[in-house]
């Protein structure tokens, strides 16, 4: 089952339900980095983020500094910073080096009409996936469950040895 929705004419949402599992891409067709591919979890994190988002580009349009980030699940990341009119979804990886995430080419940055156009594609897809829509974010009880998920900390620490999960 799949359903693709047009942000614009370069870009395109597509909603794939394989063996059970949703998965949203948001992607300009004929790039092999311009594109982002969320499982549900990971599409309900950035739909939570929403109003946060909004605020940053109202932020940002007011020519004030703004610098968010958030993380959505696994690698991903979303963020809205002063000097990029644009709200980021990117793929983010361990660097071993300096001990820090740092950004891949893998993601994709939508204008404020490309984002406006994605909140509106999400309420048609609500609409057209219920389930997708009950999809809930992670809650965990423990300590010990958080830092052994690997959407909320793919990047695990064991004994200065990086493991990954995205």
């Amino acid at each position: 089952m799949m359903k693709e929705w047009i942000i614009d004419d370069r870009r395109r949402v597509v909603v794939k339900k394989q063996d059970g599992e949703f998965t949203i891409t948001i992607e300009e067709p004929g790039s092999e980095t311009k594109s982002i591919i969320l499982p549900a979890k990971r599409w309900a994190a950035l739909i939570a983020s929403d109003p946060q988002i909004d605020d940053s580009i109202h932020t940002l349009l007011a020519k004030q500094y703004v610098k968010y980030i958030s993380h959505i699940g696994g690698g991903i990341f979303v963020s809205v910073t002063t000097g990029f009119a644009c709200v980021d979804i990117r793929e983010f990886y361990w660097n071993k080096e300096k001990q820090t995430t740092l950004p891949t080419k893998h993601g994709i940055a939508l204008n404020m009409q490309q984002w406006t156009r994605l909140k509106e594609i999400n309420l048609l897809i609500k609409e057209q996936f219920p389930n997708l829509a009950k999809i809930e974010l992670c809650n965990h009880q423990t300590l010990d469950e958080l830092i052994n998920c690997c959407e909320c900390h793919p990047f695990k620490d064991d004994n200065n040895l990086k493991s990954f999960c995205y």
